[in-house]
C-alpha cells in the first residue's frame, strides 16, 4: 500500500495508458482474425509494436521508481517512443482498413462481416488513441510523488 501512496499522478496515467493499450492490442488481433478476408497484413509486427511500447511505458515508471530516472529523461524517451509506436500502428490499421470502410459506406452497406470488422477496428483506434492521450498528460506530471 506504501507503493501506491507515493506515486503521483503520472503513474495513474501510465498505468491507465498501459490498459488501454493492451485492450487495443486485443482488440486489434481479434478484428484481424474476425473474418479472413478482412486479416491484418503485418499483424505480428503490429502486435511486437503495441507490446513494445506497453514495455517502454512500464519501464518508464519502473526506472523513476527505482530512482534511476532523477531528471525524468528516462521517461520521457520512454514515453515518446511508446507514443511513436502507438501512432505508427494506428497509421498502418487505419491504411489497412481504408479500402473496407469506403466499401462499406460506398457499395456494400450490407456486409455484415465487414461491419462488425470495421466496429472492432474503431474500439481499437479508440484505445489507442485514449492511450496516447493518456500519455501526454502524464508527461506532464511527477510519477512519484
Amino acid at each position: 500500500m506504501t507503493f501506491l501512496k507515493k506515486q503521483g499522478a503520472a503513474f495513474y496515467f501510465n498505468a491507465v495508458a498501459i490498459v488501454l493499450a493492451v485492450a487495443g492490442i486485443v482488440t486489434m488481433v481479434m478484428s484481424s482474425t474476425y473474418s479472413e478476408a478482412n486479416a491484418l497484413a503485418a499483424l505480428t509486427r503490429l502486435v511486437i509494436q503495441g507490446v513494445l511500447a506497453v514495455v517502454l511505458i512500464a519501464g518508464g515508471i519502473w526506472a523513476a521508481n527505482k530512482g534511476k530516472d532523477d531528471n525524468g529523461i528516462i521517461g520521457l524517451a520512454a514515453t515518446m517512443a511508446a507514443i511513436a509506436l502507438i501512432v505508427a500502428t494506428i497509421g498502418n490499421i487505419i491504411n489497412s482498413r481504408i479500402l473496407l470502410i469506403s466499401g462499406l459506406f460506398s457499395f456494400n452497406s450490407q456486409n455484415m462481416v465487414g461491419w462488425h470488422v470495421f466496429y472492432i477496428t474503431v474500439a481499437c483506434l479508440v484505445c489507442y488513441v485514449v492511450a496516447v492521450v493518456a500519455m501526454i498528460i502524464g508527461s506532464f506530471c511527477k510519477v512519484t510523488k
